[in-house]
């Protein structure tokens, strides 16, 4: 059976053994060491990855208490040069020994209790079994659980048999029961875990907690360790700086700055639609004094439908007669009144719209519809024209 480095030496990366088996599997080989520091999938934590021999190593899975090596190609030789993804290993034991310290605070703090773990790419999460966490229980959270990576810790791993658990303070009872492996921060936390773990607390260099969401009643919290806290306060201050600096202030600056411009735009959002108000209603004015027809109609290529949703509302507040407008740029048109008419709005657009490939409705007094060409709705408006003049007006 392959010894296990990874446990006994878990800061190892490079080192020689000998090849045991080579097994050719889906046009890849799988090679089992004599000895081996790569750590297979497993308790949340993904493999490591490395080289054997300069063979790029494709995964590291675990079957049946074996260690396999899925390679490409296979190696020529029967003693092997190996060599670990350091960072990967580190910042997968800066991330698992993390879970465990965070876990452990949560309780103690607040009984909120980890009911799984995932440690992904970007960041970590742990679900916890409590509704809510608060702004101020997630800042003293993150101080208690960082006071201890600054107390510089040791951790401890030893193995022990079903008979010995009941001795043991462990946050969870495990499902196995032959050479259970403890990971325990003194004083802090006991757990059951084969996953590969720092020496210290302090290796771990700090945890920053994120965010959290809802999940199925309970509370996600996503947090980075280590290296990855470290790289994405370097991004987040970059970014914040970056800001600050478009705006001519500082990062304690920044909110006031926004919320000022936030307050301009608002006020200078109220005086464009005062001033489009106005502006509709001038060339309301204008259309009623060109336009002498029974039915006003008008087209625009410029205008959006909300405005001219927005200058028929001006025109039937001015005149009793029909109103057609049309968005040819949206090919979007409406057709109202002010009520003295007996036109249907939307009962004329019921029975017409369909010829033309529109689709819309509406009640009495007004309708909307929409065309899947602009060529259809100059067609409608065409036709309605003289329906309207010959058979409604």
């Amino acid at each position: 059976m392959t010894e296990r480095l990874y446990y006994s030496s878990p800061f190892l990366t490079n080192w020689e053994t000998e090849i045991n088996t080579i097994t050719e599997e889906n046009d890849a080989y799988l090679v089992t060491l004599n000895a081996t520091a790569f750590y297979p999938e497993g308790g949340g934590q993904p493999a490591d990855v490395g080289f054997i021999d300069g063979i790029e190593i494709i995964d590291v899975i675990e079957r049946d208490d074996e260690i396999y090596h899925l390679l490409p190609s296979p190696p020529t030789g029967s003693t092997v040069a190996c060599e670990i993804d350091w960072n990967r290993r580190l910042d997968h034991m800066q991330q698992h020994t993390g879970q465990h310290l965070l876990s452990a605070v949560c309780i103690k703090l607040y009984d909120a209790h980890t009911v799984s773990f995932h440690l992904g790419t970007d960041s970590v999460t742990i679900d916890l079994a409590v509704p809510e966490l608060s702004e101020k229980q997630l800042q003293q959270i993150e101080s208690h659980v960082n006071q201890y990576i600054y107390d510089n810790i040791p951790l401890k791993k030893y193995v022990v048999g079903e008979d010995q658990l009941s001795a043991l303070s462990l946050r969870k009872i495990p499902d196995v029961t032959d050479e259970i492996r403890i990971v325990e921060i003194k004083g802090i936390d006991t757990s059951a875990c084969c996953g590969t773990h720092v020496m210290r607390t302090g290796e771990l260099g700090l945890i920053k907690l994120l965010k959290t969401e809802k999940q199925k009643g309970n509370v996600r919290l996503h947090f980075k360790c280590g290296k990855r806290a470290l790289s994405d306060y370097h991004a987040s201050h970059s970014l914040l700086t970056q800001i600050a600096n478009k705006f001519s202030t500082n990062r304690y600056s920044i909110l006031e700055t926004i919320s000022k411009l936030e307050n301009d735009n608002k006020q200078l959002q109220k005086d464009l639609e005062l001033l489009k108000e106005q502006n509709d209603q001038y060339f309301a004015q204008e259309l009623l004094v060109d336009n002498q027809e029974k039915v006003i109609i008008h087209t625009s290529q410029d205008r959006g439908f909300k405005e001219i949703q927005s200058l028929g509302k001006q025109l039937t507040n001015l005149t009793d007669r029909l109103v057609m407008l049309a968005s040819l740029g949206e090919k979007k048109l409406i057709f109202s009144h002010n009520g003295s008419r007996q036109v249907h709005c939307g009962q004329l657009f019921k029975e017409h719209l369909s010829k033309y490939g529109g689709k819309g409705g509406g009640n009495a007094t007004s309708a909307q519809a929409g065309f899947t060409s602009k060529d259809d709705l100059l067609e409608f408006i065409a036709f309605f024209k003289k329906d309207l003049l010959e058979n409604h007006v």
